[in-house]
């Protein structure tokens, strides 16, 4: 029976991937740095959270949400300012149609 990859193994691994790949190594980035980012970008492809959580390894959207998200995310913070620029758009002028309440994709 094949024993699972110890964290070490995997950090081992990861860091002979950066050597033969001719990058730096940085401290702290490893196979979490890679679930984090992988957390952040997933969003831009899914919204479903079970989709979301088997995608970076969650079983939980609660760990995956307040741990490993990146609360400074810029594409997260540019549509929310753009769905502020839409609210004020529409409280101001709600009969133009550009104005419209958007439906949710």
């Amino acid at each position: 029976m094949r024993q699972p990859l110890s964290y070490m193994a995997i950090r081992s691994m990861f860091v002979a991937v950066e050597r033969i790949a001719g990058v730096e190594h940085q401290q702290g980035r490893s196979f979490y740095g890679l679930r984090r980012q992988a957390t952040d970008l997933a969003p831009e492809f899914a919204q479903d959270a079970r989709v979301l959580n088997r995608l970076t390894g969650h079983t939980d959207s609660t760990t995956r949400e307040r741990v490993y998200q990146d609360p400074q995310n810029e594409r997260v913070r540019a549509r929310a300012a753009e769905a502020r620029r839409s609210m004020r758009r529409f409280l101001r002028e709600p009969e133009r149609p550009d104005a419209a309440v958007p439906t949710a994709a």
